[in-house]
């Protein structure tokens, strides 16, 4: 189908029939420079068109996107999709194929409709069964779930010359309960009401990626059908529709069953004081716009919200200047709320963590992953941010878990008992080296940072602070992150010296021994000598656990050059092998003087 831009006005949806891209009308007519009237369009997909309205510098339309590719001009001749009811888009999608049927614009009676075969490649796949599943799906009354997403659905019928078109619907798909409308060509909200009027066991409603110009609900002169429609929907879908807050909390104002709402990719970045129905307990606002959690501080008089998924986004803070951290005036969602997701943010302070014991008081779950705090969570610094000397996702687990005590799931594991011991031990060991790095003086202001300090040395007793010398190196210096490693080639004896950073990873370690021998790297095995000595059994007489003498004798560490105590097998020292990967050499040595031995394979 092809038209002139006589044919098109603004805001009208339009599936272009080369791409079947969808998109809508914001500009109709001349553009400087160029002959004859064109079509202003802002597509569904933003990053397919070539501006945001303006060209050659004059500002033609403004889209609701924000990116500066979201639209184009296109030819008002362009064939397009022809726009469908949802009786017409129904047949096709599920009654078009079958025999016997016919559906408008399909086969006649009695007759197959010719479909292309299905390509595996270039293999053609045959189907087996599928005709027995699609003369089931054909018996439209039979229905429960519909799909009809992307079929250019503009309306809920054609102009049908009086006939009741509530009831032709409801007489042909009766016992629809989930209907997807998603991805189509509605710009009035009224044609979607219309729809539902009909579905009376409909619970779930889907009608994501539309772009509706109307959204007003009008008087039909039958309000309370329309009201009873809506009321009996249980979960509503109102993803990547470009509407605001105010306009979804009234949309849903019928919806008065409504517990479960998706508003994801919408633009949101503040919710204001318009609420969803009480009903609801679970809402989804992913990939919007929220910078911290106060921009959703409306949400906290819904009494009976379970369930509140916030992936990304882009929060990285609890509350603003303006709201007080904890107590009456604080953020304080209902202990209702018990599961909350916040991946793919931009949390990067234990901070943040902390306060969410206060801001949710009733969480038990938690998915956090993917945030930076999450992927650099390995030493923390004593003002509680994450330091960049990171070490890895498991140490920022155990952490988080430690740091939040009701949780009983985190990122979709369960939390044991024992893993909870572990992590609440491993937490409190960290906090004592980290205060060993702080003058006594500054372990009070340090311990702020760390809420559950009192109480975990409660369960577990307090950690052993070991502070180093005053001539101790500052552990933030960059001589401090060096590491003074003696290597020898064994059994040539060869010993070099060198500075090596503790972020070097192992592969890199090994490249620079292979540059400094002159061998293969990949062919060589590296080796830490320790100056720390293991107990081993002893090879002359045997070891009795009830032998006092000897247990004090065994508890005598050699000095490194007592050859004779090495010798009898009492002691022998420790030696760490570096193995290949990733993981820092850090992770592998402690202090700042090493000896590592090279061996050739």
């Amino acid at each position: 189908m092809a038209a002139d831009s006589g044919n098109f006005h603004v805001s009208q949806r339009v599936s272009f029939k080369d791409t079947n891209q969808l998109c809508t009308v914001r500009y109709s007519g001349p553009v400087e420079g160029t002959k004859g009237d064109w079509l202003g369009v802002e597509w569904d997909d933003p990053t397919r068109g070539k501006h945001d309205g303006m060209y050659g510098g004059k500002r033609y339309f403004q889209c609701k996107s924000d990116l500066a590719t979201a639209a184009s001009f296109v030819r008002p001749a362009r064939p397009i999709n022809m726009p469908l009811s949802f009786l017409e888009a129904l047949h096709k999608k599920y009654a078009s194929g079958a025999p016997g049927t016919t559906p408008s614009g399909g086969s006649p009676k009695g007759q197959k409709a010719t479909e292309a075969p299905i390509k595996w490649g270039s293999k053609v796949v045959e189907e087996v069964g599928f005709e027995k599943i699609r003369r089931q799906l054909a018996i439209l009354s039979e229905l429960r779930i519909v799909i009809l997403d992307g079929m250019c659905i503009a309306y809920a019928s054609r102009a049908n010359g009086g006939r009741d078109v509530t009831e032709e619907i409801r007489q042909t798909c009766p016992k629809i309960v989930e209907l997807d409308l998603g991805r189509n060509l509605f710009e009035d909200w009224m044609d979607v009401v219309r729809i539902c009027q009909s579905l009376k066991g409909l619970r779930t409603l889907k009608v994501n990626g539309n772009r509706f110009s109307n959204l007003a609900l009008k008087d039909s002169g039958d309000s309370k059908g329309t009201n009873a429609a809506l009321a009996q929907v249980r979960e509503l879908g109102l993803d990547n529709n470009f509407v605001s807050w105010k306009e979804i909390t009234a949309l849903t104002t019928p919806f008065i069953s409504l517990t479960s709402l998706s508003a994801s990719e919408n633009d949101l970045s503040n919710l204001g004081p318009h609420l969803p129905p009480q009903s609801l307990t679970t809402l989804a606002l992913e990939r919007n716009n929220f910078i911290s959690l106060c921009a959703l501080s409306s949400l906290t008089a819904l009494q009976n919200l379970r369930r509140l998924s916030l992936k990304s986004n882009k929060i990285c803070a609890t509350t603003n200047a303006t709201i007080k951290k904890g107590g009456e005036a604080g953020l304080k969602f209902p202990e209702s709320l018990s599961y909350v997701d916040l991946s793919y943010n931009a949390i990067g302070d234990w901070a943040f963590v902390d306060s969410l014991h206060d801001v949710f008081p009733g969480l038990t779950g938690l998915r956090v992953s993917h945030n930076p705090l999450y992927e650099d969570a390995g030493e923390f610094q004593t003002d509680g941010k994450a330091n960049p000397m990171a070490m890895g996702v498991e140490e920022g687990y155990m952490l988080t878990l430690a740091r939040l005590k009701g949780l009983k799931s985190l990122n979709f594991s369960s939390i044991t008992p024992q893993e909870r011991t572990n992590a609440e031990m491993y937490y409190l060991s960290r906090i004592g080296k980290a205060l060993a790095a702080l003058p006594e003086a500054d372990e009070p202001k340090a311990l702020l940072q760390h809420q559950r300090y009192a109480e975990l040395c409660d369960l577990y007793g307090p950690p052993i602070v070991s502070r180093a010398p005053p001539s101790a190196l500052n552990p933030n210096s960059l001589e401090a992150h060096l590491i003074n490693i003696t290597f020898r080639l064994d059994p040539k004896g060869i010993t070099k010296r060198q500075e090596i950073p503790k972020s070097v990873d192992v592969y890199r370690l090994k490249g620079i021994v292979g540059r400094m021998f002159g061998v293969r790297p990949l062919g060589t095995r590296v080796v830490w000598e320790s100056d720390e000595w293991d107990p081993v059994g002893g090879s002359e007489g045997s070891y009795d656990d009830d032998c006092e003498e000897e247990e004090e004798g065994l508890g005598e560490v050699p000095e490194s050059g007592d050859k004779e105590s090495r010798e009898k097998g009492q002691w022998v020292r420790r030696e760490v092998e570096l193995e290949d990967g990733t993981r820092e050499i850090g992770f592998w040595i402690d202090g700042r003087e090493a000896t590592l031995r090279v061996e050739l394979r």
